[in-house]
């Protein structure tokens, strides 16, 4: 993930465009001039409050009553941790909603480090919990019969571990990069990215375009093989699909079409953005817009940590499929003990006819 993300587009209020994300200040540069637009920054403000709020409930509400009701399916487990991952990053947004309002961030380089790892691994562990959600349908779907249900939460809990363990490591690069560090264009200090002072360019396209990869395009070209196999599979299949299924199937398919929204504008930015750098890109209006749109995508993207649990929520999982304790019947307001007197007294009454 770009730097301008942890950063939470601090950049834009830079004198001139590109500044290299290393502050050294070394590679080349075009000269494009930029001003601050309050309007986007109020709007950031807004935008990371509401998220904070919504997601915060939403997503402690999912991995409460997931743990209170007890759900034991493959969907669950990877929703919940889908949810764990989202409050993560939460907790990380009072700290950059701070560094927004200040224009500056007050923190130091610890803070700096953890809150940027916070975000990218929740970026990395989110598509890869939605990626094994679909495989985890699609499995269900095409092989009913050998897919058994403790399996699947076997392997559920397998995935989910490696999964954590994945996206911890690919998000390693960020605790080593990231720093606080003094802003000569800002005059001011910013949470940032700091490469080594050897070959600099390469390193900003190492990372960025790596990030973009691992993280967005491999994992939905995936996606898309396995939802093409989905639909495949659901048009061979004798068996018409159960309600349950077909309610986990919507959840994927929901989360997967969710992530996509709202992460597909940033990362087309950040591409843009790599154009920009390395001067494939010089047309300053072009950079402008560029820039202006950076931080609208950012808070974008940042909603998709609020939007999973409604998603989970309304399409299903463990909150829909759980069963209702069943009711008593309307004779049973009668069926109460009774004494041995009435007892006697039912023994002498004669037979009805």
């Amino acid at each position: 993930m770009n730097s301008t993300f942890y950063s939470n587009s601090t950049e834009l209020a830079e004198d001139e465009y590109p500044v290299n994300s290393s502050v050294d200040g070394e590679g080349s540069k075009t000269h494009c001039p930029l001003g601050r637009d309050n309007f986007i920054s109020v709007l950031v403000l807004i935008s990371y409050i509401t998220i904070f709020i919504v997601g915060l409930i939403g997503n402690s509400t999912v991995v409460g009553r997931t743990c209170l009701l007890r759900c034991r399916s493959s969907v669950d487990m990877y929703i919940v941790n889908l949810a764990i991952a989202n409050l993560l990053f939460i907790s990380t947004l009072p700290f950059w909603t701070l560094n927004t309002l200040q224009n500056r961030w007050p923190f130091g380089s610890v803070m700096c480090k953890l809150c940027s790892f916070a975000s990218s691994l929740n970026m990395y562990s989110s598509v890869f919990f939605i990626t094994c959600l679909s495989i985890d349908r699609y499995l269900a779907i095409a092989y009913p019969g050998t897919s058994l249900k403790m399996q699947r939460i076997s392997r559920a809990l397998v995935s989910s571990c490696l999964i954590w363990v994945t996206a911890c490591a690919v998000s390693l690069p960020t605790i080593f990069l990231h720093q606080s560090s003094f802003s000569k264009e800002r005059n001011t200090t910013v949470c940032t990215v700091v490469y080594p002072r050897h070959h600099t360019a390469q390193w900003t396209m190492a990372i960025d375009l790596g990030e973009n990869m691992v993280g967005f395009v491999i994992p939905f070209l995936l996606l898309g093989v396995i939802y093409l196999l989905i639909y495949r599979a659901l048009n061979h299949n004798l068996k018409p699909e159960t309600s349950k299924q077909g309610r986990m199937l919507e959840t994927a398919s929901a989360l997967v079409l969710a992530f996509l929204i709202c992460w597909l504008p940033f990362q087309t930015v950040t591409f843009l953005r790599e154009l920009v750098k390395f001067q494939i890109i010089t047309d300053c209006h072009l950079v402008s817009v560029i820039e202006a749109a950076l931080p609208v995508t950012v808070c974008v993207a940042y909603s998709h940590s609020c939007i999973n649990p409604i998603l989970s929520w309304f399409c299903g999982g463990c909150f829909k499929n759980r069963p209702r304790k069943p009711s008593l019947p309307p004779t049973s307001i009668y069926m109460r003990p009774t004494t041995v007197f009435e007892q006697e007294k039912s023994r002498d009454r004669p037979a009805e006819p």
